[in-house]
C-alpha cells in the first residue's frame, strides 16, 4: 500500500459523518490547549515536588521550541506542499500554504510526552492517546500525508529525549528560570 493510498484511506472518510469530522476537527486544531493545560499543570499543581515539575515545565517548553526550530529547518531543506494543493482532497479546516513536511503539531507534541512523560507516567498514559489521535486527525482533516506525521513525531521524540536526558546538564537553566519567572509571577 502506497501513502498515497493510505492517506486516501484516511482522508476519503471525511465529510461522511458530521460528528466525527467535528471530532477530527477539534483534534486537529485544539493540540496547543492540551501542551498549555500540561504545562499549566506541571507550574500549578501544589505539593512537595513542585520545584522539579516547574523544571520539568521549563525543559517542555525547551524541547517544544527545539523540535519546532528544528522542523522548520528541514521543511526548507525537503519542502513538501500540503495535500490539498497537489491532489482533490477532503478539507475540513482552513487551507494555508506552508510545508506539509514534517508536520509541526505532532513534532511539538512529541516532544511534550517525551519531557512531561519522563517526569510523570500517569502524563504519558494520558498524553500518547491524545497525540496519536490528534495526528491522525490531521491526515483525516487533509493537512498532511502520513509520512508528514511521522516524520514530526520523530523529530519531537527525539528533540525531547535528549533534553529529558541531559535535564541534568540543564539543571542551572531550570533553575535560574524558575527563579525569574516565580520573582515576577507570584502563585
Amino acid at each position: 500500500m502506497t501513502e498515497l493510498q493510505v492517506f486516501d484511506w484516511i482522508n476519503g472518510q471525511a465529510g461522511m459523518q458530521p460528528g466525527l469530522d467535528l471530532i477530527m476537527i477539534i483534534f486537529s486544531q485544539a493540540l496547543y490547549l492540551v501542551w498549555i493545560l500540561v504545562l499549566g499543570l506541571l507550574w500549578t499543581v501544589p505539593g512537595p515536588y513542585r520545584p522539579e515539575r516547574r523544571k520539568t515545565a521549563v525543559w517542555s517548553v525547551l524541547a517544544i521550541l527545539l523540535s519546532l526550530g528544528l522542523a522548520q529547518m528541514l521543511s526548507f531543506v525537503y519542502y513538501r506542499p500540503r495535500p490539498y494543493l497537489e491532489y482533490d482532497v477532503n478539507v475540513l479546516v482552513p487551507e494555508f500554504e506552508s510545508a506539509s513536511f514534517p508536520a509541526r503539531h505532532p513534532s511539538a507534541a512529541s516532544a511534550l510526552v517525551a519531557v512531561a512523560g519522563g517526569y510523570s507516567r500517569l502524563l504519558k498514559l494520558i498524553m500518547w492517546p491524545l497525540l496519536v489521535t490528534a495526528s491522525y486527525s490531521r491526515v483525516y482533516v487533509g493537512l498532511h500525508y502520513p509520512s508528514d506525521i511521522l516524520g514530526g513525531l520523530v523529530v519531537g521524540w527525539l528533540t525531547g529525549a535528549a533534553v529529558w536526558h541531559n535535564r541534568h546538564v540543564l539543571q542551572d537553566l531550570g533553575d535560574r528560570v524558575v527563579g525569574a519567572v516565580e520573582r515576577l509571577v507570584r502563585f
